[in-house]
């Protein structure tokens, strides 16, 4: 075993119940089968660790808000993972059972290395057993047929070595204040590990849920996880990626064109206009809330 997943999932009720149980299903399903860390005490959670034989850890340091921090989630894990790399996937991702498999080409190729992907996003109601033989193969059929891939900005699997990002700043998880996940992968191209990005080798699959209605009071995250970020010109994500591997399995480096090397200039722009601005007159963004 070498692979530990960890995950905050919400509570278990209503449509969120189904597609949490989707997913952990899916999680344990992998071959060979990796272990898991569910945080957070909501109803449902410590059962859910139960079911699918996990760790639980119900704690979590949170903001004056009372949402959860990421870098603490990283920081735990790190203590209670046993195995060489740790993934941080979010609960309601379906993950395609060849995932493992590829982990362990990859890491072979590259010891140190951030792994990412995309999901399929579509709408899947009900639970799914997956020791069915072909469960999964016609769940990936359907999304390709009824659902779509999300863009480029999404990203909701991430492999990694061990202990590789304790250092995250206290980013809040959720929307509208997410801004870790950016951080992850441009943290990992300032330390110079290849980013691998596996959305066209497998179909990670995403269950459409409600979204909530948007919470002003919460809004401010958004400008406080930028701030920590560095500002927009930190926001990396898929595009960022230094390889790719192919549907066919082969891992390839991205070749860059002129429209990514505009982007890079004009993030590099951004990044030293925010940093003289902060620096001469004080400004964040999280000020202008």
């Amino acid at each position: 075993m070498t692979l530990t997943l960890f995950t905050l999932p919400r509570r278990f009720e209503g449509p969120f119940a189904t597609l949490q149980h989707n997913a952990l299903a899916s999680w344990r399903a992998l071959e060979p089968s990796p272990e898991l860390i569910l945080f957070g005490n909501d109803d449902g959670t410590a059962d859910a660790a139960r079911q699918y034989d996990a760790q639980h850890r119900p704690e979590l340091a949170r903001n004056e808000l009372g949402t959860p921090l990421v870098d603490h989630l990283f920081r735990t894990a790190t203590k209670h993972t046993r195995t060489p790399y740790q993934g941080f996937v979010n609960t309601d991702i379906i993950l395609d059972p060849g995932l493992t498999a590829l982990v362990a080409r990859i890491t072979a190729w590259r010891p140190r290395v951030l792994i990412i992907s995309r999901r399929w996003d579509f709408d899947l109601t009900e639970p799914v057993d997956f020791r069915t033989p072909g469960a999964f193969t016609a769940l990936a059929a359907r999304a390709r047929t009824e659902g779509k891939i999300y863009d480029h900005h999404g990203m909701d699997v991430f492999i990694f070595p061990t202990g590789q990002f304790d250092s995250m700043p206290p980013f809040s998880i959720g929307w509208p204040g997410a801004k870790y996940d950016n951080w992850l992968v441009c943290a990992a191209r300032r330390a110079g590990l290849p980013v691998v990005d596996i959305s066209h080798a497998l179909t990670n699959l995403h269950q459409n849920h409600p979204i909530g209605a948007p919470n002003p009071a919460k809004a401010r995250e958004h400008w406080v996880s930028l701030d920590l970020l560095g500002g927009h010109g930190c926001c990396y994500n898929i595009l960022d990626a230094t390889h790719t591997v192919s549907p066919d399995g082969a891992i390839v480096p991205v070749r860059r064109h002129w429209p990514d090397h505009r982007r890079n200039l004009f993030r590099l722009a951004q990044r030293l206009r925010y940093r003289a601005r902060r620096r001469l007159l004080g400004f964040t963004y999280a000020s202008k809330t």
